[in-house]
C-alpha cells in the first residue's frame, strides 16, 4: 500500500487557492493548513487539517 502524500499550505495572497486545493484532493494528497488558509478551505467544502 502507497503512502498518502501531504501538502502543508499557508498562504497570504489566496488568489488561485482552491483551485489548488481542489487539484491536490483529486491527486489523493492530503491538505494541511493554518488559520485563514484552513478556513478558506474548509469554506469551500474541502477536506482539510
Amino acid at each position: 500500500m502507497a503512502e498518502q502524500k501531504s501538502a502543508i499550505l499557508s498562504v497570504y495572497d489566496k488568489t488561485g487557492l482552491l483551485d489548488l486545493a481542489k487539484g491536490l484532493v483529486e491527486q489523493n494528497v492530503r491538505i494541511v493548513a493554518s488559520g485563514g488558509t484552513a478556513k478558506m478551505i474548509r469554506d469551500a467544502g474541502i477536506a482539510v487539517e
